[in-house]
C-alpha cells in the first residue's frame, strides 16, 4: 500500500520526522510552518530536515505557512525548495492525486467569500504604497496569504486530497470555501495544520478531514488508499464505456 506520511507543522521541531523517515515511507507531506518565528536556527534545522528526506530517496512535498515569511532567511529556503512546493498545484503520488493549499486566511485581502478587496495581482501591486512592496510584488507578510485567484485556480483541477494549512468545517476556525473547493475536486479527504490538534471529522457533504498537531505524524490509512483507488478505477472505467458509448453513437 502507499505510505504517504503528513508531518504536522514542525515550528522548527524535527526530530520526529527524522525517525519516522527511517521506516522508509513513500513520500513526505509538510504542513507548513517550518521554523517557529524568527528563531535563527529555524531555517537551517529546515534544510537539513528537507535534505534528509530527500537524501532518503523519498518524495518530498510541502505547503507554506502563515509563519514561513517572518525572515528573509526562511523565506529563502521556501525559494531553494520550490520545485517541492505544492501551494496551488496537484502532484501524484503512487496514482493519488494531491492538491496543495499553503497559508492563510487575511480577511483585509479576502476573508473567505465574497469579492476580494482587489480584482486581480496587478491591481493589488498598483494599489500598495512602494514602501510596502517586497522584491517589487505584493506585501511580505501575503506571501502567506490565501489568494482567491489560487483557489479558484485549484477548482478546475481534480484530486484525491486536498492538503492545506487552514482548517475546513466543521472545525471551530474552519472556512467553508475549503469545503466546497474539495467537494468541486472530487476530494475524498481534506488534511491540514494550522492548530497544532490532531483530529478526526467529516464534513456535511462526507468528506473526511484530518487535522494533524503540532510536529506530529500521521500517515494516510491503507483502508483509506485502497477506497480511494478502487473508486478511482471504477470513475475511469465508467469514463472509458461513456466515452466508446459517444463514439459508437457518432459512428
Amino acid at each position: 500500500m502507499t505510505d504517504i506520511l503528513i508531518y504536522g507543522d514542525p515550528h522548527g521541531r524535527w526530530e520526529p520526522l527524522h525517525a519516522a523517515i527511517e521506516t522508509r515511507p513513500r513520500a513526505v507531506i509538510v504542513l507548513g510552518d517550518l521554523a517557529e518565528g524568527r528563531d535563527p536556527d529555524g531555517p537551517p534545522r529546515a534544510r537539513t530536515a528537507f535534505d534528509a528526506v530527500l537524501a532518503t530517496g523519498l518524495q518530498l512535498a510541502f505547503i507554506t505557512g502563515n509563519h514561513d515569511a517572518a525572515s528573509d532567511d526562511l523565506w529563502s529556503v521556501i525559494e531553494d525548495y520550490d520545485n517541492h512546493r505544492i501551494d496551488g498545484r496537484v502532484i501524484e503520488i503512487d496514482g493519488l492525486r494531491i492538491a496543495g493549499l499553503g497559508g492563510v486566511i487575511r480577511g483585509r485581502l479576502w476573508p473567505g467569500e465574497g469579492e476580494p478587496s482587489y480584482a486581480t495581482v496587478a491591481e493589488w501591486i498598483a494599489r500598495t504604497p512602494r514602501q510596502e512592496r517586497w522584491r517589487g510584488g505584493i506585501p511580505k507578510s501575503h506571501r502567506t496569504s490565501i489568494l482567491p485567484w489560487t483557489v479558484e485556480s485549484l477548482r478546475n483541477e481534480k484530486a484525491d486530497i486536498l492538503v492545506t494549512h487552514e482548517a475546513p468545517l466543521p472545525h471551530a476556525h474552519g472556512f467553508q470555501f475549503l469545503n466546497s473547493l474539495a467537494a468541486d475536486m472530487g476530494a475524498r479527504a481534506i488534511v491540514h495544520g494550522h492548530h497544532h490538534q490532531t483530529y478526526s471529522d467529516v464534513t456535511e457533504d462526507g468528506i473526511r478531514v484530518q487535522g494533524v498537531g503540532l510536529a506530529r505524524i500521521w500517515r494516510l490509512p491503507d483502508e483509506f488508499v485502497g477506497k480511494v483507488k478502487s473508486l478511482r478505477r471504477l470513475e475511469n472505467e465508467v469514463e472509458d464505456e461513456g466515452l466508446a458509448l459517444n463514439r459508437f453513437r457518432r459512428f
